[in-house]
């Protein structure tokens, strides 16, 4: 299969992976008590199982070693708090991985996913994903569009920068801008 030839929307890569991405959601972004309950994440664990299961039905290995590897990193990212590698987790890697199974479009929406619900666990909460998730699928297009991780990195510092100024006045007003 091309990953641009849809299938279906119950196809079961398609289903697997949306299953992973709501894992992600549960078991990384709402691992906390930010929402109300603290055990969003005892409702991911067997979603990511049901992915992987899902993921067997194919006749394609690698899309069961690519749902093996994020569910790998939805793992590593629940246990720890790894914060300096976003780009390169969800753009080089996560983006990367899903192109090769899928349109570059749904590719992108679920790296995406994967890239808000790893910002909101870190403190983007709120408003946050809704300013995120956008920023997710531009450097999704830009990497797309220009095949470079530097891009990526350039356009992060840049509104990074621009969030820091923003932060630090409104703690310090009059410092900055």
């Amino acid at each position: 299969m091309h990953p641009a030839d849809p299938k279906g929307l119950l196809d079961p890569k398609r289903v697997s992976l949306w299953l992973m991405a709501a894992a992600m959601v549960l078991v990384v972004a709402l691992k906390e008590d930010r929402v109300g309950w603290p055990h969003f994440h005892l409702l991911g664990w067997p979603l990511i199982a049901a992915s992987l299961l899902v993921s067997l039905r194919q006749s394609d290995r690698t899309w069961s070693k690519t749902l093996a590897l994020l569910a790998y990193t939805i793992a590593v990212l629940f246990f720890t708090r790894v914060d300096a590698w976003d780009e390169l987790a969800w753009i080089n890697f996560t983006l990367c991985l899903l192109m090769r199974h899928f349109s570059f479009w749904e590719a992108n929406l679920a790296q995406a996913v994967f890239f808000t619900s790893f910002l909101y666990d870190m403190s983007f909460f709120h408003v946050g994903p809704l300013v995120i998730f956008p920023f997710a699928l531009i450097q999704g297009y830009t990497y797309e569009r220009t095949g470079s991780l530097l891009y990526i990195m350039i356009l992060h510092l840049l509104i990074d920068t621009a969030l820091f100024y923003m932060i630090a006045n409104r703690w310090i007003p009059g410092w900055g801008w």
